[in-house]
């Protein structure tokens, strides 16, 4: 049978109703299935399934096809991945692929086994022996002590530190418990070729590897321990298939002594100038790198201690693995169905947000993100994010991140980028907050946009002509990266506008980044962070009481008080009126009279005191403020006179605003401490990075959207005075009036 018609009968057995009834609630009509369809939004079904044809068709968007092409278009598979899930489902074997010669190597016949006094000793066995075993007499007065033996070692193999062998210092024997490689024998029976056959697959030998670094963690109390401590279960190092590379620098020449060639050819077995052969993996954690279709390509190592390094080795490029063209977890995200992707940086970030339930997530093999790679990513889904560390190697990695996905991001693509609050990274993160806080951090990362803006600006300051043109002409040439259309104009014209050159100026631009920046801030704590940043504005107490100076200034400026003011008496003259019982009188006069008389009666009615509304005070910080603002209020108010001695004029402004800052927390409950310290690092960070010093304008921004608010809700308190209702009503309209006003000015 030709490979087209296995395929044919693969696809003709699938059960297209059960594999589209995965996603889609399917329902019987006829001899077909109807549902919702699962490619466009729609609440009348216009999706049908025949299953006696084994196709689908949409009456909505136009979609067809059969359970190949659902696959592909919907589980964003390739046509090989399909192709593979179709065969298992349905039990017909695909076609064999024919076998690559560049995936191949030669296997070493076993040579006959030299007497036991002649035989090189195992790697488990004292290293210290093995290259004083080499010394004649005459090279040496007396045999060697271990820590002599040890510098022997290294000299051996000093000749062979290259840039793709960064690990190949000397690891002190006996300081883990190393399992022997001599009784591993697991895989007698798991070769695919016998003795004497002449090739044999890098992909079978890179299989028997990785089951062999795995018996090696099963021996490896430190290793397990290891791994436990940093918080993955079994089954997870189980799915990950994680293991152990053993102390030893010939293990697995060892356990496969006919396949040293295919060791040489991926790299893991290196030969030093002296002719000697080691093992690039030692002593470390070893995370199996797996393709698309989940065979194993290579195998990164981590040490088992923060203080050796470099902590992370790659094996290096081979036939079968390729760096620019793999990403830690793409796998397993795959598998898990994940629609959300994550760049983040470490495999350990993959794993752990793997097990909390956050798929998605993937990591390079050590190297800069390829556009390709980004490109991947962005065919799974529209939105991709990145998350590197808040660290200048993590920001930097994410802007050469940035540079490379600008070409990717045709229309409808975006790229997000996520810093991790408290110098988190994700595996720290999801381990202290959760699956559900980690999923709202990632839908909460900052677009291009903002990225941009806060990454220029913070490079140069906006405070100067030059360093804005030096903004501009960077901006310029990383949108010039972008493909055709409108994105790299509309992103111009962002920034110049947030810089104060288009419409918005700067300090207005500047407010409404910092009325956004931090999705779990209220207006309360907002305020709390803006009198943290700049406490004068508050005063001191007056005569033993909150001043209310912000908020009279507020209604100082927008005449809202004037509300409350009674009107003046007429002053319009009235002449005495007499009237006869002859005399008809004039009757405008008599009229004019009546008003007169009954709107000053009037008049003072609505002046008269309400029962359910206090006139004379106005609002204040007692009735706008949360327990926690007035707190802070009247601490700030009581130690103002304090807060002076921190004026000292050798220091920066910024400086001596973090230090009130921190004088201030020092005086709150460790309760009001933790929440505010959780936000003030970065609003402090905004503001600085922007050379913002008087933030006045925000905190009247603020205050007034407190005082709307209050207005409001007493209005549905008054609603059985009348009189009371129409002053808070007219209250409500004249501050709301002046802010209008107030902004819209600000913006001319």
């Amino acid at each position: 049978m030709s490979n087209n018609a296995i395929i044919d009968q693969i696809i003709a057995n699938a059960d297209i109703v059960k594999i589209i009834g995965k996603h889609v609630e399917l329902k019987r009509s006829g001899n077909e299935f109807k549902g919702c369809c699962p490619f466009h939004g729609e609440k009348t079904p216009s999706f049908f399934v025949n299953p006696q044809k084994g196709l689908y068709n949409c009456f909505g968007c136009g979609v067809a096809g059969n359970a190949l092409t659902f696959l592909k278009e919907y589980e964003n598979l390739t046509a090989g991945e399909a192709l593979k899930e179709l065969s298992r489902q349905t039990g017909i074997e695909l076609p064999k692929e024919p076998v690559n010669k560049s995936h191949t190597y030669k296997k070493t016949p076993i040579q006959p086994k030299p007497a036991v006094a002649q035989a090189r000793p195992s790697s488990h066995q004292n290293l210290a022996q093995s290259p004083a075993q080499t010394l004649s007499d005459s090279d040496v007065a007396e045999r060697p002590s271990i820590a002599n033996a040890e510098a022997l070692w290294i000299d051996a193999f000093d000749d062979f530190q290259t840039s793709d062998n960064l690990d190949a210092s000397f690891i002190p024997f006996g300081e883990y418990d190393d399992a022997s490689v001599g009784g591993f024998s697991p895989f007698d029976d798991l070769t695919n070729s016998s003795p004497q056959d002449s090739s044999s697959s890098l992909y079978d030998l890179l299989t028997q590897i990785c089951q062999f670094y795995q018996h090696q963690l099963q021996q490896n109390s430190f290793a397990q321990h290891y791994l436990l401590k940093r918080g993955l279960t079994p089954h997870t190092i189980e799915e990950f298939a994680l293991g152990f590379a053993p102390n030893g620098w010939q293990h697995l020449e060892e356990a496969f002594p006919q396949d040293i060639e295919g060791l040489k050819i991926l790299g893991l077995v290196r030969t030093s100038q002296n002719g000697r052969d080691f093992d690039l993996l030692r002593n470390r954690v070893i995370f199996p790198i797996r393709d698309q279709q989940g065979r194993v390509i290579g195998f990164a190592g981590r040490t088992l201690s923060d203080d050796e390094q470099p902590k992370y080795i790659n094996s290096s490029d081979s036939p079968v693995f390729h760096k620019q063209a793999v990403l830690y977890g793409l796998f397993e995200g795959r598998k898990a169905k994940a629609k959300d992707w994550l760049v983040v940086e470490g495999y350990m970030d993959v794993i752990s947000l793997h097990q909390a339930g956050v798929y998605g997530a993937v990591a390079s093999m050590g190297t800069a993100l390829a556009q390709s790679q980004i490109e991947r990513l962005l065919q799974f889904n529209p939105r991709l994010t990145l998350s590197f560390d808040g660290d200048s190697a993590g920001q930097k990695a994410a802007w050469r991140a940035m540079e490379v996905g600008l070409p990717a991001l045709t229309d409808g693509k975006e790229l997000h980028f996520l810093t991790l609050p408290d110098n988190h990274d994700p595996d720290s993160y999801v381990k202290a907050h959760g699956m559900l806080a980690m999923q709202q951090q990632i839908a909460q990362a900052v677009p291009l946009s903002a990225y941009l803006y806060s990454s220029l600006t913070r490079q140069y300051p906006t405070n100067t002509p030059e360093n804005r043109s030096k903004i501009l002409q960077q901006l310029s040439a990383l949108t010039q990266k972008l493909p055709k259309g409108s994105y790299g104009w509309l992103l111009r014209e962002d920034i110049k506008n947030k810089m104060g050159l288009g419409r918005k100026n700067q300090a207005r631009q500047a407010q409404d980044a910092l009325l956004n920046f931090d999705s779990e801030l209220t207006v309360q704590l907002h305020l709390q962070l803006c009198f943290l940043f700049q406490p004068e504005l508050l005063g001191s107490l007056e005569n033993n009481r909150i001043s209310q100076s912000v908020i009279r200034d507020i209604y100082q400026r927008s005449e809202a008080a004037n509300v409350f003011k009674p009107r003046p008496p007429s002053t319009k003259p009235t002449a005495p009126i007499r009237l006869d019982e002859n005399s008809t009188g004039d009757t405008d006069v008599i009229n004019g009279v009546i008003t007169d008389v009954l709107t000053d009666v009037l008049t003072d009615a609505m002046n008269a005191p309400c029962k359910n509304y206090d006139e004379s005070c106005c609002l204040t910080w007692q009735a706008i403020a949360d327990e926690e603002l007035l707190k802070l209020i009247t601490w700030i108010q009581t130690i103002q006179s304090r807060l002076q001695d921190f004026d000292n004029p050798n220091w920066s402004t910024y400086e001596r605003i973090n230090a009130k800052a921190h004088f201030i927390l020092a005086g709150l409950t460790s309760e009001q401490q933790n929440k505010l310290i959780k936000h003030w690092a970065r609003f402090f960070k905004e503001l600085s990075q922007r050379n913002i010093d008087d933030i006045s304008d925000l905190v009247t921004e603020l205050v007034v959207q407190l005082m709307l608010e209050t207005l409001q809700r007493e209005q549905k308190t008054l609603k059985a005075d009348l009189k009371a209702l129409s002053l808070c009503i007219k209250h409500h309209q004249a501050i709301s009036t002046w802010l209008r006003t107030w902004l819209q000015r600000k913006e001319d």
